[in-house]
């Protein structure tokens, strides 16, 4: 059970943290064209 939830949470965890860290270098100035002009979503 333990195991089966570890599993889970590191992978999205290690994920969360490489896309926060990979987004606060150099796509704060991306994200805010992107923002203003047409929401890339």
């Amino acid at each position: 059970m333990l195991l089966n939830i570890l599993v889970i949470t590191l992978p999205i965890l290690a994920a969360i943290g490489w896309v926060t860290f990979n987004i606060q270098k150099p796509a704060r100035e991306q994200w805010n064209r992107q923002f203003g002009d047409n929401n890339p979503f």
